[in-house]
């Protein structure tokens, strides 16, 4: 975390990157604060955070940027970390199918402990592997669209390019949604009948067969 001066000209937005253990979250944020990538990296426990300053149009930005942890054992540090956020990135590895397969409990999760004007992106991390990729970006990109989403693919080992841009886009999508007060902005979570009983706790309850 770096010390941050002039704090009170910024607009101060919290990230919170969520996902399965091993999608790259740590990396993803490691290589768009400070440019680097560690194939070493440990798995994170608990949660912890970051800060960037970024400039985007005429506006001036202090990314509170949350990393998190995958275990089940974590859960409950993470349901707290979500708290305040405003922007949400839903990682999953294009190479593990059951990091895809996941996205809708840590969305739910993410809905259940902010709110429902969250601006959400589905990441899709480790393009560079794409001889092993298992999820295909056609699904991905319709379960980002189904759910009013940004959607992009990345590598955190070698597209610093491509996390720039996923940042910029959100940062444009929050500017139009709070400055520009455009009514569907992309991004921006519909809350659906499915997530309105996921809040009021019927999502997930078994029914009687027939």
């Amino acid at each position: 975390m770096t010390d941050v001066k002039g704090k009170e000209n910024m607009i101060e937005l919290k990230v919170i990157l969520l996902g399965e253990m091993g999608v790259g979250k740590t990396n993803i944020i490691l290589r768009y604060t400070q440019d680097k990538f560690d194939e070493n990296t440990l798995t994170s426990i608990g949660s912890s955070y970051t800060n960037k300053v970024v400039k985007r149009n005429d506006k001036i930005f202090l990314l509170n940027i949350w990393d998190t942890a995958g275990q089940e054992l974590f859960r409950s540090v993470t349901k707290l970390s979500l708290q305040n956020a405003q922007i949400v990135i839903l990682v999953y590895s294009i190479i593990d199918e059951k990091s895809f397969k996941e996205l809708d409990y840590w969305l739910h999760t993410a809905i259940e402990h902010t709110s429902e004007n969250i601006i959400v992106a589905v990441v899709g991390n480790k393009k560079d592997l794409y001889l092993q990729e298992v999820v295909k970006e056609k699904d991905a990109r319709n379960y980002a669209k189904k759910r009013n989403a940004i959607f992009k693919l990345i590598s955190a080992k070698d597209d610093k390019l491509g996390i720039d841009e996923l940042f910029n886009d959100i940062l444009d999508n929050y500017i139009q949604k709070n400055y520009e007060k455009k009514p569907t902005v992309p991004g921006t979570i519909k809350m659906t009948p499915s997530f309105k009983e996921k809040k009021n706790g019927e999502v997930g309850k078994k029914k009687n067969c027939c």
